[in-house]
């Protein structure tokens, strides 16, 4: 349900962008004050009917057909309202995928409820992939729209229903409030950003290297540049991806935990046993310049064998300075490491690189670090092959749906997790913020982006 309450305030946006934002009789233009406090009250009608309609499936209610009637109702409307602006066709595409999802969020309450693990994955993948094809009709319906910052905002809201629904079924009536409230916020946030038309921004310049939370076909198509921070956190994030190693390796934050928890009663031969990093063979996914740090910190100062796969590798000469040893495939690496590090960028190939069949490939023993984009890895594979003992352990810095965090593994001992500090040093922050500082520097004195990267 979060999925609609999102997508009635982005219809209003759409009807009322530059070209399309006239009343009736084609006079004055709504202002951005008024649309915000239109989607306001769509927000609260809205949430008021879907928690109705959740919370009579969950408790099987009589009344849940009626309510799903209304909100089935409701979609139709919506269609008719885009008809006279977008076309009959298009009218009636949107009303069927909102109806679409009104019936595939209900599998997936009744799936859960139920328990059924498998109905449950199944129904959140279509969901996925209804909101998809939402933001695909969206985007292309409306150019100022950008697909990518609409599915992520869709994938958000879908992720905070998920959580909303399980506190239902827990009776956590708190909890279910705090999802509904948080996505509340969300939403209003997304739709001050959307309504800021015209247009007076000129340059995206990111604070960090990665850019996959921009949308660069629309920027491309909006003529807005866009830059980043390369190089200068490179030694940080390396740093931290062997911190995870080492935690993971040696189980310091369970014996953090431990201690502190008042449960020491002292050395014991066999108290948290690790295994050893010393001489161990690491696998790094991606050869780039933090996965080339890592590599000198691990071969040179631990005497770590180091093999990688990347399909852009790096010279000989630069591979055998590091101690490094190139394979073939990324299988190959997984099923040959101790320890698996990822070091690639977020890209539509890489999402879910680390799926189930991925995982399995990896030694029983071995463990898997993530610093790279926390989509890189299907976390619910992840979670299927840590109970599982399909492997031994993760050390986690970024997350699928960052900021939120699978439970599940919030509650495993041998999982750290680490709120995305990669680049958290002082010497670090201050140096991406200059290097920002410079890129605009020197945009808005007509000279080419040192970090260019449209």
């Amino acid at each position: 349900m979060k999925l609609l309450s999102l997508v009635l305030p982005v219809l209003t946006l759409a009807l009322a962008t530059p070209a399309l934002a006239h009343d009736e009789k084609g006079s004055a233009r709504m202002t951005e004050t008024q649309l915000r406090e239109g989607m306001r009250k769509l927000w609260e009608d809205h949430v008021t009917y879907t928690a109705f309609f959740y919370t009579a499936v969950i408790n099987g209610g009589d009344d849940a057909g009626a309510l799903a009637g209304r909100l089935l109702r409701n979609q139709d409307d919506i269609g008719n309202a885009v008809k006279p602006f977008y076309g009959e066709g298009a009218g009636d595409k949107l009303a069927a995928l909102l109806r679409d999802h009104i019936l595939v969020a209900a599998d997936l309450v009744k799936a859960a409820k139920a328990g059924e693990a498998a109905a449950q994955e199944q129904a959140t993948k279509r969901w996925y992939a209804n909101a998809d094809e939402i933001a695909a009709f969206l985007s292309s319906a409306n150019p100022h729209w950008p697909r990518k910052a609409l599915e992520d905002a869709l994938h958000g809201h879908l992720a905070m229903t998920t959580d909303a629904v399980v506190a239902k079924l827990h009776q956590d009536t708190a909890a279910a409030i705090a999802a509904y409230d948080k996505g509340h916020e969300h939403m209003l946030m997304v739709a001050d950003v959307l309504s800021a038309e015209p247009r007076r921004a000129k340059l995206v310049a990111n604070f960090g290297v990665g850019f996959n939370n921009i949308d660069i076909d629309a920027a491309k198509a909006r003529g807005i540049s866009v830059s980043n921070t390369p190089d200068v956190l490179t030694d940080a994030t390396a740093d931290l991806a062997m911190t995870l190693l080492l935690m993971t390796a040696r189980r310091t934050g369970e014996g953090e935990r431990h201690l502190r928890g008042g449960q020491w009663t002292g050395w014991r031969p066999t108290h948290m046993l690790g295994t050893q990093v010393t001489g161990k063979t690491l696998g790094l996914i991606g050869m780039g310049r933090i996965a080339r740090a890592v590599a000198q910190r691990a071969h040179h100062g631990f005497g770590m064998k180091v093999i990688f796969h990347d399909p852009f590798p790096p010279s000989p000469e630069i591979a055998k300075s590091l101690g490094a040893e190139p394979r073939d495939s990324l299988e190959a690496v997984l099923r040959e490491a101790d320890f698996v590090s990822l070091h690639c960028p977020a890209t539509p190939e890489t999402r879910h690189l680390m799926n189930r069949e991925r995982l399995a490939m990896m030694r029983p023993e071995a463990l898997l670090v993530n610093t790279a984009r926390g989509d890189v890895v299907d976390e619910a594979a992840l979670v299927e092959a840590l109970e599982g003992k399909r492997i031994a352990g993760a050390g986690l810095d970024v997350y699928e749906k960052e900021p939120q965090v699978t439970q599940a593994l919030v509650a495993m001992d041998n999982v750290v997790l680490l709120p995305h500090l990669g680049s958290a040093t002082q010497e670090t922050r201050v140096a991406m913020g200059m290097r920002a500082f410079e890129n605009l520097q020197l945009f808005f004195s007509g000279k080419p982006l040192r970090d260019r990267v449209v």
